[in-house]
C-alpha cells in the first residue's frame, strides 16, 4: 500500500520543520496518524502545504518548493510554499489564483510522480482530494477536524467560490472522517457530503505522559496553596478566551486572592487579551504560557484543579478530552441547537460528571460557578472523582485511536 498524505502547515508543526526535528506541538489529531504511517513497513510520502493567514502572512514564508528530512520520521516531505516567488502583490486576488495554481499542480505532479493507492487529505487541501477523486479516480480519504460556524455557512452561500466548495465536497471519497468534537460533525456532513459516501465521526484519543521534564521557573512561582484554573486553546474569540476573563474579572477581591488563573495558548488575539488582563488588574493572580510541548502539557494538569471551556464550536475537543481523563473538575457551555453544538457531549458524560452554564449572561453565570467552586472545595473534588471515572469507560488511548483509523484506511485499500 502507498499512501500520499496531504495536510497544511498547522503552527504545531512549523517549529518541526524549521529547527528540522520532529517535536510537533498541538493537533495530535494529525501529528499521531502522520507518525503511525511513517513507522509502518508500506510507502508514504507526506506533502505538507503552507497558506496565506488572515494576516498575510505564511508560517513558513517559503518562496519555493523544497524537500526535507525531519530527524525523527524516515519518508519524505515536500513542502508546498504558500508564495508566488515572493509576497509582492500578495493581497491581490489574482495573486492569490496564481498561488492556488502553484500548489494544485504542485500536489497533483506528486500524485502522478508517486502514484498511490490512498490519498489522504485534510479540509485545507479539499480542492486537490475532490481533483484526484473525480479526475485521476484516486481512493481519497478526506480528513476534517471538526466543524467551524463557517464551514455551515458554505453549505447555504450562493457566492461562485462556495458553490465551487460544495461541488467538492460532493466528490465521491472513499471516506470522509470527522472529530467527533461537539461541533456537530455527523449532521454536518449528512448534509455536505455526496448520499453514496461512507463517513464516520470518531473521539480523539488521549494519553497520559510519564514526562520527567518540568517547567521548574514557571511552576514554582504558581502557589500550590491556590485553586488553580485552567485555560488552555488558541487564543481566537471562538474559543471563548475573552468571556473567560472577564468571568474571572467580575469575582471579588476576596475570591481572587484564592485563585491562581493558568492560560495555555497562543493566537491572533493574545495581545488584546493581555490588555485586557491588565486592565481588570488580573496580572498579579494571571500566568500566560505561549507554547508547551504537548508531553508536557499533563504538568499543568497536574498542578490544576478547575478547567474552563467556553469552545463556541464544541467541547469534545482534544484539549478538554486531556483535561477530562485527567480529572479536572471540569465548567463547559450547555448544548445549544445551532448547528447541533455539543448536542452528543450527552451520550458521553451526564450532569454529575461536568458543570454545564448557560450561554446567556454566560460571563457572569461563569463567575457564580466558579466562586462556589472555590469556596467548596468537596464540590471540585466531587466532580473531579466522577469526570475521571467516567473518562476511564468512554475514552481510550491514541494508540488505540489510530490503530481504529489506520484500520479504516486498510479497508478502503482492499476494497
Amino acid at each position: 500500500m502507498k499512501i500520499l498524505y496531504i495536510c497544511r502547515v498547522f503552527s504545531g508543526l512549523s517549529n518541526s520543520i524549521k529547527d528540522k526535528k520532529w517535536q510537533p506541538t498541538g493537533v495530535p489529531t494529525i501529528y499521531k496518524i502522520i507518525e503511525k504511517i511513517d513507522s509502518l513497513s508500506f510507502s508514504s510520502k507526506f506533502i505538507f502545504t503552507d497558506w496565506i493567514s488572515n494576516e498575510n502572512k505564511t508560517s513558513l514564508n517559503l518562496k519555493v518548493n523544497k524537500k526535507i528530512k525531519l530527524k525523527g520520521l524516515k519518508s519524505e516531505i515536500l513542502l508546498v510554499s504558500g508564495l508566488f516567488f515572493g509576497n509582492l502583490f500578495i493581497r491581490s486576488k489574482t495573486m492569490k489564483l496564481f498561488i492556488e495554481l502553484k500548489r494544485q499542480l504542485s500536489i497533483l505532479f506528486s500524485v502522478i510522480k508517486f502514484n498511490p493507492d490512498i490519498v489522504y487529505v485534510d479540509r485545507a487541501n479539499l480542492i486537490s482530494g475532490a481533483i484526484c477523486a473525480r479526475l485521476f479516480r484516486k481512493k481519497v480519504i478526506l480528513r476534517i477536524m471538526g466543524i467551524y460556524p463557517s464551514m455551515w455557512e458554505i453549505l447555504d452561500s450562493k457566492n461562485f467560490f462556495n458553490i465551487f466548495l460544495k461541488w467538492c465536497l460532493k466528490s465521491s471519497f472513499s471516506l470522509v472522517i470527522c472529530t467527533e468534537d461537539g461541533s456537530g460533525g455527523m449532521q454536518w456532513m449528512n448534509k455536505a457530503l455526496n448520499n453514496s459516501v461512507r463517513r464516520t465521526s470518531l473521539l480523539n484519543g488521549v494519553d497520559v505522559s510519564n514526562s520527567k521534564e518540568k517547567e521548574k521557573v514557571l511552576l514554582k512561582k504558581i502557589s500550590k496553596n491556590k485553586i488553580n484554573i485552567l485555560f488552555k486553546g488558541r487564543l481566537e474569540k471562538i474559543k471563548g478566551c475573552y468571556q473567560f476573563i472577564n468571568g474571572i474579572s467580575y469575582l471579588d477581591e476576596k475570591t481572587k486572592k484564592k485563585i491562581n488563573v493558568i492560560m495555555i495558548g497562543t493566537g491572533s488575539e493574545e495581545k488584546e487579551l493581555l490588555k485586557l488582563v491588565e486592565q481588570k488588574e488580573l496580572k498579579n493572580i494571571f500566568f500566560h504560557i505561549k507554547n508547551v510541548p504537548h508531553k508536557n502539557i499533563f504538568l499543568y494538569h497536574d498542578i490544576s484543579h478547575i478547567y474552563v471551556s467556553l469552545n463556541q464550536a464544541g467541547n469534545l475537543s482534544n484539549s478538554n478530552l486531556e483535561c477530562f481523563k485527567a480529572g479536572l473538575c471540569s465548567v463547559i457551555p450547555v448544548e445549544r441547537k445551532k448547528n447541533f453544538c455539543d448536542i452528543n457531549i450527552k451520550k458521553y458524560f451526564n450532569k454529575n460528571d461536568l458543570i454545564r452554564i448557560p450561554w446567556k449572561n454566560q460571563e457572569k453565570e461563569l463567575s457564580y460557578v466558579l466562586k462556589f467552586l472555590i469556596n467548596n472545595r468537596s464540590k471540585i473534588k466531587f466532580y473531579s472523582k466522577n469526570i475521571h471515572e467516567k473518562s476511564k469507560k468512554v475514552l481510550y488511548s491514541w494508540n488505540k485511536r489510530v490503530n481504529k483509523e489506520l484500520k479504516l484506511l486498510k479497508e478502503i485499500y482492499e476494497n
